[in-house]
């Protein structure tokens, strides 16, 4: 008899991050539910220490290893994932991140009491060492995982529960280094499924120099939008009047930082120009200070020497 597959699938990703990859399997660890297997997959690591870091972690949640010597980038093996894992519910994640230990029960809670939902996420926590000691805490707005929000913005974290189902016959295909989940995201709503919100901060991102917000190419604006709009231009049609009025909402957004920012400027040189003068009149103030002193030491060197002919001639 096959062995039941375990509730949810984790693929957890690493591409030179081996130093940071205890810490994600010790989330995992500390989950509060645990009905749940890993795959543990390494992109191509070139660092010489995390290919054999993942060889040497122990952990019996790991089903599987993937060491691969061929750097793919997260878009491919993260549709890897997809199509690999065929647990009910499934996640991906980088080795640099960490899940709260409520993270799992809570969101998979929320994909058992909506059907209708393809994937859930929850807020999430930018960090640098510590998870605890967070600098950000970006929140999430369930009202803007929906078309036609989601065609402006990605309004959705990328390591989200999915349900496996939801998965099921999408275009994944992505031609990019950045930005697959945006697409996820849309071919899910396209395929009539809903994106939800569990509104706590239960995922921490670990905000390093090889994380993959800093590996884009500059060119992959313009290569996205022509993608986006390839695949979804008859939802764009439908919603174009909604999109419109939200770039005019953008747009009104943007200038209104913009007046705010002068006012500021403003602000900041006449108080650039009040502390210049102030420090120019402290220069001179301190000038006569040290002309006055001087006035001074030399009236009081004169006395001195005054006082001591008179008492030199008093001993003659």
């Amino acid at each position: 008899m096959e062995k039941k597959k375990p509730k949810v699938g984790v693929a957890l990703l690493a591409y030179n991050q081996g130093e940071f990859v205890d810490d994600a399997i010790e989330s995992l660890r500390k989950q509060t539910f645990q009905d749940f297997e890993v795959i543990l997959i390494d992109d191509g690591s070139n660092d010489g220490f995390t290919r054999e870091k993942l060889q040497s972690i122990e952990y019996d949640k790991i089903s599987e290893k993937r060491l691969y010597k061929t750097n793919l980038g997260s878009p491919k093996r993260r549709r890897q994932c997809d199509e690999l894992m065929k647990n009910k519910y499934i996640i991906d994640f980088c080795g640099d991140d960490v899940l709260d230990p409520t993270f799992l029960e809570k969101t998979v809670k929320f994909l058992d009491k909506h059907p209708s939902y393809g994937a859930v996420c929850t807020n999430l926590r930018l960090f640098r060492d510590n998870p605890s000691d967070y600098y950000y805490e970006k929140k999430y707005d369930k009202n803007t995982m929906k078309f036609p929000y989601m065609l402006v913005s990605c309004n959705m974290l990328g390591s989200s529960l999915m349900r496996r189902e939801a998965l099921e016959g999408l275009n994944l295909n992505w031609p990019m280094r950045t930005r697959y989940d945006w697409n996820r995201w849309n071919a899910m709503l396209k395929n009539n499924w809903k994106l939800g919100l569990v509104e706590e901060p239960l995922f921490y991102y670990r905000q390093v120099e090889t994380s993959l917000s800093h590996i884009g190419k500059k060119e992959d604006d313009k290569i996205f939008r022509e993608e986006l709009i390839k695949r979804y231009g008859g939802v764009f049609d439908e919603y174009h009047m909604d999109i419109i009025r939200q770039l005019f909402e953008v747009l009104a957004e943007l200038q209104e930082g913009k007046d705010w920012l002068d006012k500021q400027y403003y602000s900041l040189n006449e108080e650039i120009e009040r502390l210049t003068k102030y420090n120019e009149d402290l220069m001179a103030d301190n000038e006569k200070l040290k002309t006055e002193i001087a006035i001074l030491s030399e009236t009081r060197r004169s006395k001195i020497r005054r006082k001591l002919k008179r008492m030199m001639e008093k001993l003659k």
